[in-house]
């Protein structure tokens, strides 16, 4: 979705724009003219411009003394010009502030062989737009030619290539503020491997140091260190760069708004009603002391992060005095697991200590489905219930991923009497494939690693969380 804040950047850019302001101002001082702004209608009339879109001889005048769209653009950008440049912008008989494809549709069209000549020129004016466009995700590409001269229709951004060498500069960069003596320090506290020579000191230059420091990470390795430095320290514009960039070669993630998480059940399941089914609004009627419901706004762009989750526990359990709000909240956690999903969430703590509340949060036990129903009544009623109604964990991470995370007991590929069961394990991969196509991401844990050996599970657990939030 592009954003209120992107349109007004490209009005912005509309008004301003100036791609070679040097010879501007040398026109300006012999006697020309400074030409400012873009000129989006190229060697077309703005209306020509238009009607290769719309159909403006349909649509209304803007001006009682005309009828037609086509007559009130003459009269105000011809005639009298007294309407600006971005007029076009926001003017709701176009749709450019209300719909994403029209904006990009019209904006590919200012660049069109038959309005734009200049191949300079639309360039130029091709990386302006994507450089405002592709904060939301989108730009404009090429997508065909004519008379060997680029035609262009916007799409999702395509993420650039980030060589080891920018993403250790990234991270040196960020670090660079802080006082040389406090660097190596907050390297080790990050367990930064350390440098390839011992006698090379922060004080001989803070960003050579950590860079030095980064010299043998992988990339999965400087990954984590970007996100714990984004997450602790002052945005950095270098940094924000290349972790934009490794997210857009994530997984485009679940469409719509998360809203209504419900997790943590500790007892018989809560009954729900909807309070206001036009807005889809759940209100527990009973049992809600057995679970907890997070009912703050969630931005899919931002997901959920245990700080978000400490903040709103808070507010629902004001802490003692010097009580460090997220102790008491582990611990109702805790309360809704299996020994073995408690397992899995200590192993999560460590992250916490070493990059900070900003680590996307692990919640248990969060309803997928809600069926007011038992199993045990569908069965008898001969209606086949909702298959997996709650996920052992799930990970809300920016740009709309959702992370389930199973713990696979016998129960799922076993019958009660613990012979395999190729109907159960049938049943489960079909709900695996069923949230996966609409944008879930799954992994489970097998039961030799969460049943029998509980060392090897703290281990994977670590490992893959390590993974998942640094990507995050």
């Amino acid at each position: 979705m592009i954003s209120n804040v992107t349109r007004r950047d490209l009005k912005d850019l509309f008004n301003n724009w100036e791609p070679r302001p040097l010879e501007g101002v040398v026109n300006e001082l012999t006697g020309g003219r400074r030409i400012v702004g873009v000129s989006w209608w190229g060697r077309l009339t703005e209306g020509e411009v238009l009607e290769r879109l719309y159909d403006i001889d349909s649509l209304p005048s803007r001006d009682d003394r005309f009828d037609t769209a086509r007559e009130d653009i003459w009269q105000h950008r011809e005639n009298n010009a007294d309407w600006d440049n971005d007029w076009i912008l926001t003017d709701p008989r176009f749709e450019l502030s209300s719909n994403d494809g029209k904006l990009l549709a019209f904006l590919a069209e200012t660049l069109h062989p038959d309005v734009r000549s200049d191949r300079q020129e639309v360039e130029q004016l091709r990386v302006a737009y994507n450089k405002i466009l592709r904060s939301d995700r989108v730009e404009l590409h090429q997508t065909g030619s004519v008379s060997n001269r680029p035609t262009f229709s916007g799409g999702p951004a395509v993420a650039r290539p980030v060589p080891l060498k920018d993403l250790r500069e990234a991270i040196g960069a960020a670090i660079y503020p802080m006082s040389a003596h406090a660097v190596s320090g907050y390297c080790d506290d990050l367990g930064m491997p350390g440098h390839t020579d011992p006698e090379v000191h922060p004080m001989s230059g803070k960003v050579r140091y950590v860079v030095g420091r980064l010299q043998g990470c992988n990339q999965e390795q400087l990954v984590v260190f970007a996100r714990a430095v984004h997450a602790q320290l002052e945005h950095n514009e270098q940094l924000d760069r290349v972790l934009f960039e490794l997210g857009l070669a994530s997984h485009g993630g679940v469409a719509g708004t998360p809203k209504n998480l419900i997790f943590a059940s500790t007892g018989p399941k809560p009954e729900i009603v909807l309070h206001d089914a036009v807005n889809n609004d759940v209100r527990i009627v009973n049992n809600a002391e057995h679970c907890l419901i997070y009912d703050r706004l969630i931005d899919p762009a931002l997901g959920v992060t245990f700080q978000m989750l400490v903040d709103w526990w808070s507010e629902l359990c004001p802490p003692a005095d010097g009580e460090n709000p997220a102790n008491p909240m582990f611990d109702r956690l805790a309360d809704s697991l299996s020994d073995v999903e408690r397992m899995f969430m200590t192993a999560y703590k460590p992250l916490l200590r070493s990059y900070g509340f900003g680590l996307p949060a692990l919640i248990p036990q969060v309803y997928l489905h809600y069926d007011p129903q038992t199993i045990k009544f569908r069965e008898r009623s001969g209606t086949t219930e909702l298959v997996r109604q709650r996920m052992d964990f799930l990970m809300l991470l920016p740009r709309s991923r959702r992370v389930v995370l199973e713990l696979d007991g016998v129960h799922h590929y076993a019958s009660d009497d613990g012979r395999a069961s190729p109907a159960r394990y049938a049943e489960m991969m079909g709900e695996d494939r069923r949230i996966r196509l609409v944008g879930y991401e799954v992994y489970r844990f097998g039961g030799a690693e969460s049943q029998t050996a509980p060392p090897r599970l703290r281990c994977s657990a670590r490992s893959f969380l390590r993974c998942s939030t640094s990507t995050a």
